[in-house]
């Protein structure tokens, strides 16, 4: 079951922003809050989140950044949810985020669910020669969400290599960290994903 206890309209949550991308704007109210419900396949890991990490993580373009939730490359468009709540439907056989409304009934955003895409060899080759190797792991990793013992444990590299790279690709804008208790949690962001798994640009 999800807590509530830290999502709010006014949350001062550090958020990132998509850059240079059209988005979709979903505008909650204070009680929109309170209406906000999952359905479809919903993910063991998220069952213990709070709402404001839920929202975060059911898709990769998808980011809570109070009092607005972002969905990026979507049309450009901005929608007030005005009290009428929001369903988060997962896994309902749409291929991208997409927001549908009907009258005076809550808003409700499909997300796609399924194994994230694995970029081909050839990419992270290229990935490599701009990033450095470590950064490129990391990048890879991070596929899902990690903590920085985490990641130096997949990667087999110190603590200390893991969050100086780590810090590196977040100033960049590729990964979001947060604070979770005494550890911190790293993740992709849009930008991160479409440089990781979208197909290289050819000449000619």
């Amino acid at each position: 079951m999800l807590t509530r206890g830290r999502a709010s309209a006014r949350s001062p949550t550090r958020c990132v922003a998509f850059l240079g991308e059209k988005m979709l704007r979903v505008h909650f109210g204070l009680t929109d809050l309170a209406r906000v419900r999952f359905g479809g396949a919903f993910p063991e890991d998220l069952a213990g989140a709070c709402l404001e990490e839920a929202l975060n993580r059911v898709h990769p373009d998808v980011r809570w950044c109070p009092p607005t939730l972002l969905v990026n490359r979507h049309p450009e468009r901005d929608v007030h949810l005005d009290g009428r709540g929001l369903v988060v439907v997962l896994g309902a056989g749409c291929s991208e985020p997409t927001l549908t409304e009907e009258g005076d009934r809550p808003a409700t955003l499909c997300c796609p669910l399924g194994p994230a895409p694995r970029p081909d060899e050839e990419r992270l080759d290229a990935l490599t020669g701009v990033f450095g190797r470590t950064r490129v792991r990391i990048l890879h990793a991070l596929r899902q969400e990690s903590t920085t013992s985490d990641l130096a444990q997949r990667l087999a590299v110190s603590p200390s290599t893991a969050s100086q790279g780590a810090t590196e690709l977040r100033k960049v804008g590729l990964i979001a960290s947060r604070r979770d208790g005494g550890a911190v949690r790293h993740r992709l962001t849009g930008l991160g994903w479409r440089i990781l798994t979208e197909s290289p640009l050819r000449d000619g």
